[in-house]
C-alpha cells in the first residue's frame, strides 16, 4: 500500500512522489546551557541535514558563556533557526 521513497528524496503513497513543499514541517528543539564548546557542532549538523523542511527552536536556559551569541548568529543567517532566551 505504501512505499518508502526516501531514497529518491520523497516519501509518499506508492507511485506518488511528493515535492519538498508537500513534506511535513518538523520542529527540532535544542535546549542549551553553557554549551559554547559543543553548540556550533550541533547547529552545523542541523544545517547539513538533507531534510530541510524543519524549524530549529534554540532555547537558551540562562547561559553565562557565549552560547546565546552563537545561537543568535545561526538565527540571523538561517531562517529555519529561532533563538529564545529564558531566565
Amino acid at each position: 500500500m505504501f512505499e518508502d521513497l526516501s531514497q529518491s528524496g520523497a516519501v509518499g503513497i506508492k507511485g506518488e512522489e511528493k515535492g519538498m513543499s508537500d513534506q511535513p514541517k518538523i520542529s527540532v528543539i535544542v535546549p542549551f546551557y553553557n554549551a559554547e564548546r559543543y553548540l556550533k557542532q550541533c547547529l552545523d549538523s542541523l544545517q547539513k541535514q538533507t531534510y530541510s523542511n524543519f524549524e530549529a527552536l534554540l532555547i537558551n536556559d540562562g547561559s553565562i558563556d557565549q552560547s546565546y551569541q552563537i545561537a543568535a548568529e545561526y538565527a540571523k543567517v538561517d531562517e529555519r533557526f529561532n533563538c529564545d532566551y529564558t531566565n
